[in-house]
C-alpha cells in the first residue's frame, strides 16, 4: 500500500477525494496508464501500473496529461471505480460504466473525452469537468450521468480559459447538469448541436466577471438543434454572480418543472435569450423572474425567433426589494393561465416587458397580465397555437410607440388608462374597453371588417380626443363622442367602406367627419357611417368629402337607427359645393352635389397681390398647367421659385392637399388660423428655409430633404402641431441632409425620426428649450445637435450614422440612446443621465472643446474615447463617473472645473481603462476626486496621467475596490502643471498602495501634503513640491538621472527624507534645493553604483543613515552624494557589493564642504579602514585585509576546506575554479554558507584525481 501512495503523492490531491466515493468497505486503489504516449487500448493489461485495467468499483483509473487512449472493446468488468482523465480517451465501443468522471487538471487543462459512434460510457455518480476541459459526444454515440453532469470553469480565479462539452447528435442523460456552477475566471459551455438531451434538473452559473455582457454563444448552455428534456431550469443559480446565459437558436426544449431566472450581482444580468426553435414550460406556476435583496442585479427574458410556450410569467422572489427584470418578445410567447404578474412579496427596481416588431403574445388559455407592458410592435392573439380562442385580460398600462395589434376571434379587454402613441388596429374578434380605461394617445383606431371595439362598459361614455381618427369597416360597441379635432374616417385612406356605431354618436363641434366619394352614388366605393342608435349634433362640425358625382348627384353619407338630435346646419361641408338633406323617415343624411368640381390635380403657388390665401375652392392664387385656378381637395400642391414673390402663404380653413411640397431657394412662411389636414404629407426640398406657423393635422409624413424646416410648436403623435399629426412610426418624419429648427418653448413628442442621407440636423434654438423625443430614431444618417437649447433622448435609437453634438445640450438618459456610433464631441454638452450604473457604449471622439456632464446616478463610459480637444467634465458628490473604455487615443484635456464628484477608471474586472499618457487630466477647482476600481488585480498596475492639475481640495486616489497596489505614471504630456491636490492611497483595501512615477520633459509641482505610501520615482524632467507640498509618506524615493526632484519652491526649500516614515532615498538624479535625511531616513545615491547631486546643503541628523555601496571593479568605485555643503551625523553604511578590496583601494563617497560627524560608522567586515580623510575629502581607504585564510588538508581523495575567525554567523560563498586566472565571475560556486557561532566554517569535498590542478575562494560575504 505503501508503494502505491509514493505513486498517488504524483497525483492532484482530488483524486485522493476521488476514492472516498468509492463502493464498498474495501479500500480503493487506482490505477494508472503506463501505455503508450498515444493509440494504447484501454483493455491492455501491460499499460496499467496494476497489470490490469480497473476491474471493480474498488479500483479508480488515472489517465495522465498527454496521453491518447483508445475504448475499442468492451471492458470485462461491469463497471470500475472513479476515472480521472487528464490526457485523451476516445470511446469507440459500448459498456464504458464507471462510479465517477473527474476532468478537473488545474491550468493549462487539456483534457478530452471523445465519445464516438457506437461508444457508450455510463457514469452512476458525477461527471466534472472544469476550465479547458473537452467532451464531444458525436452521432450515434450515448452518455449517461446517474449523478450530476457538472461543465464549470474552475472555481480558481488563478486559471483562466473555455470548458466544452458538446452533443453533435448522440444521447445524453443525466439526473443533473450545472453549467459554470463555480466562479472561475474562465468559461464553461454545454453546446446541443443534435440528438436527445434528457438533462434533468438544470442550472446555469456565471460565466468569467466583467461589466460587459459575453457574446452570445461564448458561455452557458447553447442550443443549436436537438431535442431537449429538462426537470427543472435555473438560470442563474443560488450563486450567479456574474453575466451567465441559456441561449437557444434551434431545437426542441421542454422543462417540466420550475423555471427561475436569478442574479445576486449589481448591473451584472442572466438571460434566457431564444433566437428560434421551440421552448416549452409546463409548470403551472410559469417563469419566474427574480429580483434581489441588496442589489439591482438584471434578469433578462429575450425571445426574438421562435415559438416559446409556458404557463406565465411572476416577477419577483418573497422578499426582494430591487433587481431589474427585462423581458422582450419579438416573435411568439403563448401564455396560459398563469398570464403576467407580480409576486405581492417582492419590489423591483423596474420591470420590463416589450412588445417588440414581430413579437406576439398569444394565449394557450385565458389569461391576465397585471404588469405594464411597451408596444413596439407586435400583437396579442387572443387564441392559441391551434386557433382557438381565449380570452387576454391586460389591467397593467400599456405604454410606448408601437400600435396595439389584436388578432384571434377572443376578446382582450383593457382595463388600465393606457399611454401607447401607436395605432390600435383590431384584425379579427374583439377588443373590449373597462370602466377605468383609455386609450387616448392612440392617434388612430381602425377596426377591420368583422371585428369589434366595445367601449359600451368605458364610465361616462367613449370620448375621442382631438387629433385621433376612428375608422375602419368594424363596428363600434357602446355610445361613441367626437370631441373638436377629432375624425371620424369610415373606410381606409384607399379603400372605402361603412363604420358601425352601435350605440349613439355625439359630435359638440369641430369634429371631422371624412369621407371617401366615388361619382357613382349608388356603388359600393362611397363611405357610410351606420349609427344603430341617436346622432347627437351641436354647434358646427365638419363634413370633409373627397370627390363625389356630377351636379346633382345624391350620396348617402350618415344612417341612423334613433333619433336626430339638432339641424343640418350643425355640419358644414367642405371639398365639394353641395348641400345636406335629412330624410327623417328612412332616417338617412344625404349630400347633394350642388356644382360639379374639376379632379384633383397639381397646382403651383403663385400668390397674389392682394390677398395670399390658401383656402378651399375660392381663391385663384394657383397656377393649374400655367392657368390660374383654386385650391381643390386632394390637389398635390407645390411651392417653388415662381411663387418666392408671395413667400407668406395664409392657411384659410381647413385645407386637405394629397402632398405639399416646398421646392425653392426662397423662403416661405405658412401663417394663419387654418391647418393643412387630410392624409396627405410634406416634403421640403432645396435651400430655403420654410418656417411653419399653423397647427396641422395631416397624417402623413413629413419629408425634410434639404435646407431648414422651421417649427414652434410640436406634439405628440397623432396630435395636431406644425409637423401635422401622423402617427410614431419613424418613417413619418424624415431628415435627410437638411435642418428641422425647433423655436418653440420645452415640450415633448412621441413621434419616431428617420435620419437618412449623411445625416439629418435637429436644431434647437433657444437656450432655455428642452425638447424631448421619445420616439424613436432610425436610419443609416447621422444625428447633428445644433442650436443653444437641449435635445433629451429617453429610449434606445438604433439609427447607425453617429451623433455630432455642435451647440447646446444632448441629453441621454439611456444606453443606446445616441445611436449605434460614435459621438462626435464639436463644441456642445453630452449629458448623461442613465440609469445608476448605466453604460454608454458609443464611441467618443473630441473634434473641439466640449463638456460632459453627469446626473445624479453613476454612469459610465464603456466605449473608446480619441480625439485632441479639451473635454470639460461636470459630476458633482457623490456621482461618480466612469471610463470603462480605452483612453489611449485621447491627447485632449480632461478638465473638472467646480466638479465635486468622482472620476473613475474601469468600473469592472475586464474593463480596458489605463487612463491617457498623453491626456491632461485636470481635476479643477472643487472637491475632484480621481481613483481606479482594480488596482493591479487584473493584470494592469500602472495607470497613465499625461499631466495632472488641480486644486487644494482635489484627491487622486488608488484602488477603490480590491486591495492590490497600483502606480500613476504622470507627466509623459511634457506639460508643466501644478496639483495642489492630494495623492494618497485607495479605500479598497489595506494593500491598496499608491506609487507616482514621474515621466516626461515638464514640470509636475506638487503643493498638498501626499499620503500615498508606495514610491516615487522621477525618471525624467521635474517633480517640483512647493509651498507645503509633500511626500514625507512614500517609502522609497528614486531620483532616476536626468530626472530631478525639486524642493526650491517650498517653504523651507528643503527635501525631508525620514520625518514621518522609514524612507528612503535613491537614485543618480538631482535634487534641488536642500536635503535633510531624518531619523528615519536612508540616503543611498545611485541605482547599482551612481551619484546624487543636492543642489543646496545636504544634512544627515541623528539617527539618519547614509548607506554607500562600493565596487572596485566598476569605473565609477563607490556611490558617491555630491552636495553644496554636507553635515555628517548619524549613521554611515558602507556596502561591498563587488569583488575582494585591497589595501590602498579609496572610494570617494562625498563631494561638498563637509563638516560633522557621523555616530556610527559601518564599513565592510575583515577589512582595516582608515577614515581619517571622510570629514576632509569625502574618502574612505583600505588599509590591509583582514581576511580569514582558507585552509586545506587532504585524507587520501578527501579535501577538508576550512577557516577561522569569521564574523559569528556572517555569510560566506566558496568559488572553485581550474584557473586561477579566471575572472571571479566566472569562477564557479561551491556552496554558499555561514560562518558558525564562533565563526568557524568547515567543508569536505572530493578529488578528481584526474584534474591537474584545483583552486579554492572563500568570500565572506
Amino acid at each position: 500500500m505503501e508503494a502505491r501512495l509514493a505513486q498517488f503523492s504524483k497525483v492532484p490531491f482530488y483524486v485522493v477525494l476521488l476514492c472516498a466515493f468509492c463502493a464498498g468497505g474495501q479500500e480503493p486503489i487506482t490505477a494508472t496508464w503506463i501505455g503508450p504516449a498515444s493509440g494504447g487500448e484501454w483493455n491492455t493489461p501491460a499499460y496499467w501500473d496494476t497489470g490490469a485495467p480497473p476491474l471493480d468499483t474498488t479500483t479508480n483509473a488515472f489517465i495522465g496529461q498527454g496521453t491518447n487512449v483508445n475504448y475499442d472493446l468492451p471492458m470485462l468488468a461491469s463497471s470500475f471505480g472513479a476515472l480521472t482523465n487528464y490526457g485523451t480517451l476516445n470511446i469507440n465501443t459500448g459498456g464504458f460504466n464507471c462510479t465517477m468522471i473527474a476532468m478537473t487538471l488545474t491550468g493549462s487543462g487539456g483534457e478530452k473525452l471523445f465519445i464516438n459512434p457506437g461508444g457508450t460510457v455510463t457514469v452512476s455518480g458525477d461527471f466534472r469537468m472544469v476550465t479547458n476541459a473537452m467532451m464531444t459526444l458525436q452521432p450515434g454515440g450515448t452518455l449517461n450521468v446517474g449523478g450530476s453532469f457538472i461543465v464549470s470553469a474552475n472555481p480558481s480565479s488563478k486559471y483562466t480559459g473555455t470548458t466544452y462539452a458538446t452533443n453533435n447528435g448522440g444521447v445524453l442523460r443525466a439526473s443533473r447538469t450545472y453549467v459554470n456552477n463555480s466562479s472561475g475566471t474562465g468559461n464553461g459551455l454545454l453546446v446541443i448541436n443534435g440528438g436527445l438531451n434528457d438533462l434533468g434538473a438544470t442550472e446555469i452559473g456565471r460565466s468569467s466577471a466583467g461589466s460587459s455582457a459575453p457574446a452570445l454563444g461564448t458561455e452557458g448552455l447553447n442550443i443549436y438543434g436537438g431535442v431537449v428534456l429538462m426537470t427543472n431550469l435555473d438560470v442563474g443559480g443560488p450563486n450567479g454572480n456574474s453575466w451567465l446565459t441559456m441561449y437557444l437558436v434551434n431545437g426542441t426544449v421542454t422543462n417540466s418543472g420550475q423555471f427561475v431566472i436569478r442574479q445576486i450581482t449589481a448591473g451584472r444580468a442572466s438571460r434566457f435569450i431564444q433566437t428560434g426553435g421551440l421552448f416549452v414550460g409546463t409548470d403551472t406556476s410559469g417563469v419566474n423572474l427574480r429580483g434581489h435583496s441588496a442589489n439591482n442585479s438584471i434578469v433578462i427574458y429575450s425571445v426574438t425567433g421562435g415559438t416559446n410556450v409556458v404557463e406565465g410569467f411572476v416577477f419577483g422572489y418573497d422578499g426582494d426589494t430591487m433587481g431589474t427584470a427585462r423581458l422582450t418578445n419579438a416573435a411568439k410567447i403563448y401564455v396560459g393561465n398563469a398570464g403576467f404578474t407580480q409576486n405581492p412579496n417582492a419590489t423591483l427596481t423596474a420591470i420590463t416587458i416589450a412588445l417588440n416588431s414581430g413579437g406576439v403574445f398569444g394565449a394557450q388559455a385565458d389569461w391576465t397580465g397585471t404588469v405594464p407592458m411597451i408596444l413596439a410592435g407586435g400583437a396579442f392573439d387572443c387564441a392559441n397555437l391551434d386557433g382557438t380562442s381565449h380570452d387576454i385580460t391586460l389591467s397593467g398600462v400599456l405604454s410606448g410607440s408601437g400600435a396595439l395589434r389584436k388578432s384571434g376571434a377572443g376578446k382582450l379587454t383593457l382595463e388600465a388608462q393606457n399611454t401607447y402613441t401607436g395605432d390600435t388596429i383590431i384584425y379579427e374578434g374583439t377588443l373590449a374597453l373597462g370602466p377605468s380605461a383609455s386609450i387616448a394617445a392612440s392617434p388612430q383606431i381602425i377596426i377591420g371588417s368583422g371585428a369589434t371595439l366595445d367601449v359600451s362598459a368605458v364610465s361616462g361614455g367613449f370620448v375621442h380626443s382631438a387629433g385621433r381618427t376612428l375608422g375602419g369597416f368594424g363596428t363600434v360597441v357602446g355610445n361613441v363622442a367626437l370631441a373638436s379635432g377629432a375624425i371620424i374616417n369610415p373606410g381606409s385612406n384607399v379603400v372605402a367602406g361603412t363604420l358601425t356605431i352601435a350605440g349613439s354618436l355625439t359630435e359638440t363641434g369641430g369634429a371631422i367627419n371624412h369621407f371617401d366619394l366615388s361619382t357613382d352614388p349608388f356603388g359600393a366605393a362611397n363611405d357610410l357611417i351606420v349609427v344603430s342608435a341617436d346622432l347627437n349634433l351641436s354647434d358646427t362640425n365638419i363634413i370633409e368629402v373627397i370627390g363625389g358625382g356630377t351636379g346633382g348627384s345624391v350620396h348617402k353619407l350618415f344612417r341612423y337607427g334613433g333619433s336626430f338630435n339638432g339641424t343640418l346646419d350643425n355640419f358644414k361641408v367642405v371639398g365639394v359645393e353641395g348641400t345636406l338633406s335629412n330624410n327623417p323617415v328612412l332616417k338617412e343624411i344625404y349630400l347633394v352635389i350642388g356644382k360639379a368640381i374639376r379632379s384633383p390635380t397639381n397646382v403651383t403657388w403663385i400668390g397674389s397681390m392682394v390677398a395670399n390665401n390658401w383656402d378651399t375652392l375660392v381663391s385663384s392664387n394657383w397656377l393649374n398647367v400655367g392657368v390660374r385656378d383654386v385650391f381643390v381637395p386632394g390637389d398635390n400642391v407645390r411651392f417653388d421659385d415662381i411663387g418666392a414673390a408671395n413667400p407668406t402663404v395664409n392657411v384659410v380653413g381647413s385645407v386637405a392637399p394629397s402632398w405639399t411640397t416646398v421646392d425653392s431657394t426662397a423662403d416661405y412662411t405658412f401663417v394663419g388660423e387654418g391647418t393643412i389636414s387630410g392624409f396627405g404629407g410634406l416634403t421640403k426640398l432645396n435651400i430655403g428655409t420654410l418656417t411653419i406657423r399653423t397647427t396641422n393635422l395631416y397624417t402623413g409624413p413629413t419629408l425634410i430633404m434639404g435646407g431648414v424646416a422651421d417649427v414652434n410648436y410640436l406634439a405628440p403623435a397623432g396630435a395636431a402641431s406644425g409637423l401635422g399629426a401622423a402617427g410614431v412610426d419613424p418613417a413619418n418624419l424624415v431628415i435627410s441632409n437638411a435642418v428641422l429648427r425647433y423655436s418653440g418653448p420645452s415640450t415633448s413628442t412621441d413621434r419616431g425620426l428617420t435620419v437618412a442621407g449623411t445625416a439629418g440636423e435637429l436644431t434647437i434654438s433657444e437656450s432655455d428649450t428642452t425638447l424631448r423625443l421619445d420616439g424613436q430614431i432610425v436610419g443609416a444618417g447621422g444625428l447633428i445637435k445644433s442650436g443653444a437649447g437641449t435635445l433629451r433622448l429617453p429610449i434606445a435609437n438604433p439609427y447607425s450614422g453617429g451623433t455630432t453634438i455642435r451647440a447646446g445640450t444632448l441629453q441621454v438618459d439611456t444606453a443606446g440612446a445616441a445611436g449605434t456610433n460614435t459621438i462626435v464631441l464639436d463644441g456642445g454638452r453630452l449629458h448623461l443621465a442613465l440609469p445608476t450604473n448605466g453604460d454608454l457604449n458609443n464611441n467618443i471622439l473630441a473634434l473641439s472643446e466640449s463638456t460632459i456632464s453627469m446626473g445624479s446616478a453613476n454612469n459610465r463610459i464603456a466605449g473608446e474615447v480619441s480625439g485632441k480637444a479639451p473635454i470639460n467634465i461636470e459630476v458633482n458628490s457623490p456621482t461618480v463617473f466612469t471610463f470603462n473604455g480605452s483612453l489611449l487615443n485621447y491627447s485632449g484635456a480632461f478638465r473638472m472645473g467646480s466638479s465635486t464628484g468622482t472620476l473613475r477608471f474601469n468600473s469592472g474586472g475586464s474593463d480596458p481603462c489605463i487612463g491617457s499618457p498623453t491626456a491632461l487630466f485636470d481635476l479643477g477647482t472643487g472637491t475632484a476626486i480621481l481613483v481606479n476600481r482594480n488596482g493591479s488585480t487584473y493584470g494592469t498596475t500602472n495607470y497613465y496621467l499625461g499631466a495632472l492639475a488641480g486644486g487644494p481640495d482635489t484627491r487622486v486616489r488608488g484602488a477603490a475596490s480590491t486591495g492590490t497596489p497600483n502606480t500613476y505614471v504622470i507627466g509623459e504630456k511634457n506639460l508643466d502643471t501644478t496639483f495642489e491636490g492630494v495623492i494618497e492611497n485607495g479605500t479598497g483595501g489595506g494593500g491598496a498602495v499608491v506609487s507616482v512615477v514621474k515621466a516626461g520633459t515638464g514640470t509636475l509641482t506638487l503643493k498638498g501634503a501626499n499620503a500615498y505610501t508606495g514610491t516615487t520615482t522621477v525618471s525624467n524632467g521635474v517633480l517640483a513640491l512647493a509651498d507645503s507640498g509633500s511626500i514625507d509618506l512614500s517609502r522609497a524615493i528614486r531620483i532616476v538621472a536626468p530626472g530631478i526632484l525639486c524642493v526650491t519652491g517650498r517653504y523651507d526649500g528643503t527635501l525631508f527624507v525620514g520625518t514621518a516614515t522609514y524612507q528612503t532615498l535613491t537614485g543618480d538624479g538631482t535634487v534641488r534645493g536642500k536635503l535633510d535625511v531624518s531619523w528615519a531616513g536612508t540616503l543611498s545615491p545611485g541605482l547599482t553604483i551612481g551619484t546624487l547631486t543636492v543642489t543646496e546643503d545636504a544634512t544627515f541628523a541623528s539617527g539618519g543613515t547614509a548607506w554607500m555601496e562600493i565596487n572596485r571593479a566598476t569605473p565609477q568605485k563607490s556611490d558617491k552624494l555630491v552636495a553644496k555643503s554636507i553635515t555628517f551625523g548619524g549613521t554611515l553604511v558602507v556596502t561591498n557589493i563587488g569583488t575582494l578590496l585591497y589595501p590602498g583601494d579609496t572610494f570617494d563617497l562625498f563631494d561638498g564642504a563637509l563638516s560633522g560627524a557621523f555616530e556610527t560608522i559601518v564599513l565592510p567586515n575583515y577589512y582595516e579602514w582608515d577614515t581619517s580623510r571622510l570629514a576632509i575629502d569625502g574618502t574612505i581607504r583600505v588599509v590591509k585585509s583582514l581576511l580569514p585564510p582558507l585552509r586545506v588538508s587532504r585524507d587520501g581523495s578527501t579535501l577538508t576546506l576550512s577557516a577561522t575567525n569569521g564574523i559569528p554567523f556572517g555569510p560566506l560563498t566558496l568559488l572553485t575554479s581550474t584557473n586561477v586566472a579566471l575572472p571571479l565571475t566566472e569562477w564557479s560556486v561551491l556552496e554558499t554558507n555561514m560562518f558558525d557561532s564562533e565563526g568557524n566554517y568547515s567543508v569536505t569535498t572530493s578529488v578528481d584525481p584526474a584534474e591537474p590542478e584545483r583552486f579554492y575562494l572563500l568570500l565572506p560575504y
